[in-house]
């Protein structure tokens, strides 16, 4: 078990150094490499050598013309400046999916008001118009119902299960530098158990960012009291962001105990561990 692990991540830093050469752009924020491990051994999350990698995109705001994406009047919900360094999100998340051979995964629900279609499905639409997809392009699988950072990491797992019948061994995110800190937190307290990478790719213009990082410095406050963000402060951030009350899958009828610790997380339900992912 040990040696097929350490076989593992043997070719996890060879393909590290690959993307690092092949993608100069990602250097920046790079952290290829680094685990967090909750209840069980780096050796445990990382044993089934058959488990899918995958590459997260947290969406920000719809995107409703995909073929003028670089364009701010092609979005909804997204602040000045945002359009094209959203778009290099997706080129890079899906550009790295098919290096490592991996599933992309774009997570994000239908927040805004004035379209039903969720970010994450905008992105799938933007990737498309832009020939980021199709037989060249990564396997792809849509996560709808994330509202803030750490549903996009809890619900993203949870549609991996849901889709392959196995949680990743090894997830890459791809996102602004200045939230690294903050999934990586999110990444220990889920629990999670596979390889867990966080790729900061670039940053709000200069004029949005100071006060950028001041929400940032806020919310990791908030996140040593109350780790999964259980509170009432962050539930109706949450139903905020659900103007057509979606409900999240039965991921009970998944894994009964995805399902008991989602509705714990997220729905106010008893006290529940999370599941080995």
């Amino acid at each position: 078990m040990k040696m097929r692990c350490a076989t593992r991540h043997y070719a996890a830093d060879r393909r590290s150094a690959r993307i690092r050469k092949n993608y100069p752009e990602a250097n920046i924020g790079l952290q290829l490499g680094r685990t967090f491990s909750a209840a069980q051994s780096k050796e445990e999350g990382m044993s089934d050598p058959s488990a899918p990698r995958v590459v997260v995109t947290p969406c920000h705001g719809v995107v409703v013309n995909p073929a003028l994406a670089r364009e701010e009047a092609a979005w909804i919900g997204i602040f000045p400046g945002e359009s094209e360094l959203l778009v290099e999100h997706v080129r890079l998340a899906t550009k790295l999916a098919v290096a490592l051979s991996a599933y992309w995964v774009p997570t994000g629900g239908a927040t805004r008001i004035g379209t039903t279609l969720s970010e994450a499905e905008s992105a799938v639409n933007l990737a498309r118009a832009e020939g980021w997809l199709g037989e060249s392009g990564p396997r792809t699988i849509i996560e709808n119902h994330a509202r803030d950072s750490l549903g996009n990491l809890a619900l993203a797992s949870a549609e991996v299960r849901r889709n392959t019948g196995q949680y990743p061994c090894e997830m890459t995110v791809v996102g602004y530098r200045f939230k690294r800190h903050r999934f990586e937190a999110h990444a220990r307290d889920l629990g999670f158990t596979c390889r867990f990478h966080y790729i900061g790719v670039n940053d709000p213009r200069a004029d949005i960012l100071p006060d950028s990082l001041m929400g940032e410095y806020l919310k990791s406050r908030d996140l040593r009291e109350d780790p999964l963000l259980r509170g009432s402060k962050w539930r109706a951030q949450r139903n905020a962001r659900n103007p057509y009350a979606q409900v999240l899958p039965d991921y009970a009828a998944v894994d009964p105990v995805l399902g008991a610790f989602l509705e714990y997380v997220f729905e106010g339900g008893p006290p529940a561990p999370p599941p080995n992912w």
